[in-house]
C-alpha cells in the first residue's frame, strides 16, 4: 500500500526537527547522540497517563499545612538528596562532590562563579538547612520540593528564581519529563534536580574546557546554558515522536487494530506531558529577556533570544503532533469503518448470490407428489446448470457495476 500524504507530511516534520537538532553542537557529541529517547518511546509496555489523579492524590499531600512547609510533592520523594559544588573562572574549575552546606553557603571567590548543584529532594530537613545558611525563602523551598509545580520565572531584587520541566525519557522507565529549579543570586547559581538527567553534566562538560567561553561568563550566562540545554532536549523526543506517527500512521491504513487505538491514546498522554513543559519555556525565556533585574547581563540577553526561538519552534511542533493525533485517530475510525463496510459488502454479495439457489433448493425440496420435474431424467443435471448459469450471470452483473472491487 502507498503511503498516504499525512505520512509525507510527518517525514518533513521529523527531518525539520533533526536539521534542528543536528545543528546544537555539544561537548561530548551531537545531542543526538547524548539524548536517545526512542527506548522510552518503543517500549510497548510503557503506560502513561495524564497524571491527573496522580496530581490530585499529591495536591491532598499539603491540605492544611502552613505556606512554607517543607513536604516532599512527587514520586522520588524518597531518593536521598546529593549536594556538588562546581567553581570556575577563566583560569579555574574545581569539582567538589558530596559537599556539606557549610560549604555550599561559602562565597564565590573574586572573579569566579559557584554552582551548587543540588540532587534528589527527598531530605526536606538538608534542604531546609541549605536554605537557612543561604538566606532562601521558605516559599521558594516548598517550590523546589513540589515537583508537581508548573514552570514559571520568580524575581525579587536579589535573585530569580526558575522552575522547569526537561525531558530524561531515555533514562526514566516511568516518567519522561522531570523538575530542575534554579536559583540565581550574585555570584552563585543553585540547581535543584528531581532526578538525574544529562542537563548539568554536559555543562559540566563544557566548563572543564579551558577554551570554554562559558567560564569567562557570569552566573547568568550558566543560567541560560542550563535553559538552553534544557529546551535542545526536547527536540530529540519529538523526532523520535514524529518517526513513531509516521510507522503509526502506515500501521493503521495496513492493519488498524484495537491496540493501535491505545498506542494513540498513549502517544497523546505523553505529548499532553510534553506540552506543559514546553510550552511554558517559550514565555519564561521571554521573561528572562525582558527583566529588568541586574542579574541578568545585556550579552546573555542575546542569547535568550534564541532560547525563545528554540522555545517557539518546540512548542509549535508540539501542537503540529497534536493535530497529527487527531488525523491520526479519525483515521483510525475510518480505516476501522471501511474495512467493516468491506466485509458487510462482501458478506452481501454472497448471500445475493445464494438467494436464487436457495430458492431452487427450496422449491424441489418440497414434498409434493405432483411434482413433474422430480420424475425426469435430466432434472438434476438441469437444476445444476440453471444455479451454475444464474450464479455466474450475477457474479457478471456485479462485475459490470464494479461491486467486486
Amino acid at each position: 500500500m502507498g503511503k498516504a500524504p499525512l505520512t509525507d507530511d510527518l517525514k518533513k516534520v521529523t527531518n525539520d526537527i533533526r536539521k534542528v537538532g543536528e545543528g546544537i553542537a555539544l561537548v561530548g557529541g551531537d545531542i543526538f547522540k547524548a539524548v536517545n529517547p526512542l527506548p522510552y518511546f518503543a517500549r510497548p509496555d510503557r503506560i502513561v497517563t495524564t497524571g491527573f489523579r496522580k496530581l490530585v492524590e499529591l495536591g491532598n499531600i499539603k491540605v492544611g499545612l502552613p505556606p512554607g512547609s517543607l513536604v516532599p510533592v512527587g514520586e522520588d520523594e524518597g531518593t536521598p538528596m546529593r549536594m556538588e559544588i562546581i567553581e570556575y573562572g577563566p583560569q579555574l574549575f574545581r569539582q567538589t562532590p558530596d559537599a556539606t552546606c557549610e560549604a555550599a553557603a561559602a562565597p564565590a571567590a573574586e572573579g569566579t562563579v559557584k554552582w551548587v548543584r543540588v540532587t534528589g529532594l527527598g531530605q526536606p530537613e538538608s534542604l531546609r538547612q541549605l536554605g537557612d545558611r543561604l538566606g532562601i525563602h521558605p516559599l521558594i523551598l516548598e517550590d523546589i520540593l513540589n515537583t508537581g509545580h508548573r514552570p514559571k520565572v520568580e524575581e525579587s531584587e536579589t535573585s530569580i528564581f526558575i522552575v522547569m520541566k526537561v525531558f530524561v525519557g531515555a533514562e526514566s522507565s516511568e516518567r519522561p519529563i522531570s523538575q530542575i529549579s534554579l536559583l540565581l543570586i550574585p555570584g552563585m547559581v543553585l540547581s535543584f534536580h528531581e532526578s538525574e538527567d544529562r542537563v548539568a553534566p554536559m555543562i559540566i562538560e563544557r566548563l572543564k574546557s579551558e577554551k570554554s567561553r562559558l567560564r569567562s561568563l557570569g552566573p547568568d550566562a550558566l543560567v541560560h546554558a542550563l535553559l538552553d540545554t534544557t529546551v535542545d532536549h526536547f527536540f530529540p523526543a519529538l523526532t523520535a515522536f514524529g518517526e513513531l506517527a509516521e510507522n503509526l500512521e502506515l500501521d493503521i491504513l495496513d492493519n488498524p487494530r484495537e491496540s493501535t487505538m491505545r498506542r494513540i491514546q498513549q502517544m497523546k498522554a505523553e505529548l499532553m506531558l510534553i506540552r506543559r513543559a514546553v510550552v511554558p519555556l517559550r514565555d519564561m525565556a521571554k521573561a528572562l529577556d525582558e527583566s529588568d533585574s541586574d542579574l541578568i547581563g545585556d550579552k546573555t540577553r542575546i542569547y535568550l533570544k534564541d532560547v525563545q526561538d528554540h522555545a517557539i519552534h518546540a512548542a509549535e511542533l508540539v501542537e503540529t503532533f497534536r493535530d497529527v493525533l487527531s488525523v491520526l485517530t479519525d483515521l483510525y475510525f475510518s480505516s476501522v469503518s471501511h474495512r467493516m463496510n468491506n466485509v458487510m459488502k462482501t458478506l452481501t454479495l454472497v448471500a445475493t448470490i445464494f438467494m436464487p439457489l436457495t430458492l431452487l433448493v427450496g422449491i424441489y425440496g418440497m414434498n409434493f407428489e405432483n411434482m413433474p420435474e422430480l420424475g425426469w431424467k435430466y432434472g438434476y443435471q438441469a437444476l445444476w446448470l440453471i444455479m451454475i448459469v444464474s450464479s455466474l450471470a450475477m457474479l457478471a452483473v456485479f462485475k459490470k457495476k464494479k461491486w467486486l472491487e
